[in-house]
């Protein structure tokens, strides 16, 4: 469930806070309820947990609200009632929560837990977009790129790279890397490589891993703006490749079995092929070097 959240973690569990919640605080209901059912600072009890957080939830704290939603959704400390949990959507987003409005927006659109209503579940989508709510943005986004059948959503790429830049201007990494490959290929807008590197290098200092690779792409391959790079490259690649990249992986065997930007080492060439092994590169490389 993921309505755990990240500022939740500076709340400890104590008796000042058990003492809170008794009086019937809402939100240290919700709190405690939230450490109890992820286990911080006590033992995990989702039951229990759920138990303080309905508590909150039917005093009107929005928080509890969306999370007692989200327990009966998938069924996690209470039993699973999708119809429930519905009800707990629409109340938060009554209260203009914009997380619950997307929430909301999706079961309209599934017919999950409400009749489907898939204009209703568009409509609320958008509106959760216009209100700056990020998830919300980056699927209206995804949907115009794709032309997604579920939501009956035609391909636009010129709202795609609208929602995606909206998003990308809060910090959302994911926006960033996907406005970057947009602008590399030319995707609703004019093809600029050098925008799509500058969003290439804001997504991959945040950690995104598939813009990592790309900046290593760009370096191998001397792509414009930038000039052949290997050792940048290999930093960039091994960068991406130590998150689990498929592509890294490979160009990482690449380099070392090449000597790219690093010296060759035919040990570590096998050690990153072998992770990317159905790749022809891959395979050739790792049956050459057994003959050896």
């Amino acid at each position: 469930m993921g309505a755990f959240s990240a500022n939740l973690y500076a709340v400890e569990y104590s008796k000042e806070l058990i003492a809170s919640a008794q009086k019937g605080n809402a939100q240290a209901q919700y709190e405690l309820g939230q450490l109890i059912y992820h286990g911080k600072g006590i033992t995990k009890d989702k039951k229990a947990g759920f138990a303080w957080m309905l508590e909150s939830a039917e005093k009107g704290y929005v928080p509890a609200q969306i999370s007692v939603g989200e327990s009966y959704y998938w069924g996690i400390g209470t039993i699973k009632d999708k119809f429930k949990a519905v009800e707990w959507y629409q109340k938060a987003s009554a209260q203009k929560s914009t997380n619950a409005i997307y929430l909301l927006s999706q079961a309209y659109i599934k017919g999950s837990g409400v009749q489907q209503n898939i204009p209703k579940g568009n409509q609320l989508r958008l509106q959760a977009a216009e209100l700056s709510y990020v998830p919300a943005m980056i699927d209206l986004a995804q949907a115009y790129r794709t032309g997604e059948s579920e939501s009956k959503t035609a391909k636009d790429l010129n709202k795609s790279f609208y929602w995606y830049e909206k998003a990308a201007n809060t910090g959302d990494r994911n926006a960033k890397l996907n406005l970057g490959l947009m602008y590399e290929e030319g995707e609703g807008t004019a093809q600029d490589n050098t925008k799509a590197l500058k969003y290439y290098l804001e997504a991959a200092q945040k950690g995104e891993s598939v813009a990592q690779f790309n900046i290593c792409r760009f370096y191998f391959d001397g792509t414009h703006p930038l000039k052949q790079d290997y050792e940048s490259a290999f930093q960039w690649c091994k960068s991406a490749a130590l998150q689990d990249d498929y592509y890294a992986k490979l160009f990482l065997g690449r380099m070392y079995a090449k000597g790219l930007g690093v010296k060759k080492d035919q040990a570590m060439a096998v050690k990153w092929y072998k992770q990317v092994h159905d790749e022809d590169e891959a395979a050739a490389y790792i049956a050459s070097s057994k003959q050896k």
